[in-house]
């Protein structure tokens, strides 16, 4: 086309010179001096031929160009839909993106997992795999709360806080999911309180959601109020039930978390019964097979072990070990986690020497898969302590207490309830061989931490205050060793059900304590309590 454009103005050029050429008359002087003038002046008739081509040549190239000009227009048009349709398409992939890491992160809130009585603050929440491999999909040109979903799924939680302030202030996400990020982003810190008050907010304004009623469940668990949580619970399976089919992996995750909270309650039947619901969901949807199946085993487990029914207890986790073996391989992390399941009863049954083996293949496998500076390592190292300790193995265990606090530390941070839990193992070990003045500070450090992140009505709290009880009392501080104990009674019976074992080994101890002080009849007041538990539990 423009080859053409040229040519016709070619045309037209030559064609006007000639024009001009065939008007024009010429004294005889120039004539005879130019001979090419002699002849154009006798070739009026070429002239006129080539006149007329300038005529056309105008015409046709005029044409071409504004032909030529639409067509690039068009061109333009067209590179812009297309620009606009390919814009318009990152947008929903994003998008999409966004949806997909906001369900990753929140996945982990769905199903927690219960060990021995103690719930799964002890072990560590991190995003997933999967939310960190969505995360690597957000551009880093994106808005502030895409970015901050990035951050939190690799684990830059700094950047994630200061990236929701900014997402808050160009209200460029819902308040609600703001709010529900923020609470995602505080149980990944092991800030369980902070993270049940973000969810809260996000529940006022969404009453019947069931994941915000799930969440605001599951960090009353973790925050000890268990009387918050069983309400929300129940509302969140109801919805589901309402809206899912009843074989949905939603409703085996909620009647899991209720089961959890039932087992931490000592309501073992009924905990056992939504387990084995759970487990049936399960099994239909992915299989005899599945990681998912091995998880809810070990939950169940875990239930039977606290029971004190240990056959059915070692049978499950066998069989949940199993699975993961056979799914994951023999040097998968979550393998490990049921390595030191299994080990934990062993210990519990005195079988001191296979539970020593099984703690030591799980502390390989973490090491080979997870580093040398995982907290699920650190969890593990201190379990082996523990063996250690009960052994009266000391100098071995000593060394094991310190590099797990040392590993929490440094991954979790100096305010993290796991870390409190090492803190409060490593000053019992200490109290029991009479350095007193070493574990002092390390208990109330624990009690520092666990008020802090677990709130002043946590059972874990009562743990700490009545070990650190057990130290004033061996020191003659009778005063700060009563309070401490009423504190910590007060805590489990506003925490625990009437019947709850723990209960009745709190009025023990402070039944001996009044004994010991002189105090007859209250101690006998607070025995008589612990006694009645123990019937109602058939002990």
């Amino acid at each position: 086309m423009n080859i053409l454009i040229i040519l016709c103005g070619l045309f037209g050029f030559f064609g006007a010179v000639a024009l001009i050429l065939f008007g024009a008359t010429f004294p005889k002087g120039v004539r005879k001096k130019y001979l090419f003038l002699r002849i154009l002046q006798g070739q009026r008739l070429t002239l006129f031929i080539l006149a007329i081509i300038s005529i056309i040549g105008s015409y046709f190239s005029n044409t071409l160009i504004r032909i030529n000009s639409e067509e690039t227009i068009e061109q333009i048009d067209h590179r812009t839909h297309r620009t606009d349709q390919t814009t318009q398409q990152n947008k929903l992939l994003l998008q999409k993106n966004i949806e997909l890491l906001e369900n990753e992160l929140q996945q982990k809130n769905e199903q927690i997992a219960s060990l021995l009585g103690m719930l799964s603050h002890y072990q560590t929440h991190e995003p997933s795999v999967k939310a960190q491999q969505y995360a690597n999909l957000i551009p880093d040109d994106a808005g502030p709360y895409a970015l901050a979903l990035k951050a939190i799924a690799q684990k830059r939680f700094d950047d994630a806080d200061n990236l929701l302030d900014e997402a808050t202030k160009q209200k460029e996400a819902e308040l609600a999911k703001i709010y529900i990020a923020r609470g995602n982003l505080k149980y990944y810190q092991g800030k369980y309180s902070e993270a049940l008050q973000w969810s809260k907010k996000a529940l006022s304004l969404f009453p019947d959601d069931p994941v915000i009623l799930n969440n605001v469940g599951v960090y009353s668990i973790h925050t000890g109020k268990y009387w918050e949580a069983e309400p929300l619970l129940k509302q969140a399976l109801e919805i589901r039930e309402k809206q899912l089919n009843p074989d949905h992996q939603e409703i085996a995750n909620s009647l899991n978390n209720l089961a959890v909270l039932y087992y931490s309650q000592s309501k073992y039947e009924q905990a056992e019964t939504l387990y084995l619901r759970a487990i049936e969901i399960d099994k239909k949807a992915f299989g005899e097979d599945h990681t998912n199946v091995a998880t809810s085993l070990n939950n169940l487990a875990n239930l039977y072990h606290d029971q004190g029914k240990y056959d059915q207890a070692e049978q499950i986790f066998l069989r949940a070990i199993e699975i993961r073996e056979k799914t994951l391989g023999a040097e998968h992390p979550k393998l490990a986690k049921n390595l030191n399941n299994l080990a934990n009863l062993y210990r519990n049954q005195g079988k001191y020497d296979q539970a020593e083996q099984l703690y030591l293949r799980a502390i390989e496998i973490d090491k080979k898969a997870l580093g040398q500076d995982h907290p699920q390592l650190a969890n593990h190292l201190n379990n082996l302590a523990v063996l250690y300790e009960s052994q009266g193995k000391d100098e071995q265990a000593e060394p094991l207490f310190l590099r797990a606090i040392e590993i929490d530390e440094k991954t979790l941070g100096k305010d993290h309830p796991r870390l409190a839990t090492n803190l409060n193992n490593l000053a019992e070990l200490y109290r029991t061989q009479g350095k007193n003045e070493q574990a002092e500070p390390l208990y109330l450090r624990a009690i520092e931490i666990d008020e802090k992140a677990l709130g002043k009505d946590h059972p874990d709290l009562a743990r700490d205050l009545n070990n650190l009880a057990a130290l004033y009392y061996a020191q003659s501080k009778y005063e700060q060793a009563e309070s401490l104990i009423k504190r910590s009674i007060e805590i489990n019976e506003k925490a625990l059900p009437d019947d709850h074992p723990n209960l009745a080994k709190v009025y023990e101890n402070y039944a001996i304590f009044l004994q010991d002080t002189g105090r007859g009849a209250e101690a006998r007041e607070y025995k008589a309590k612990a006694q009645t538990i123990r019937r109602k539990r058939g002990e």
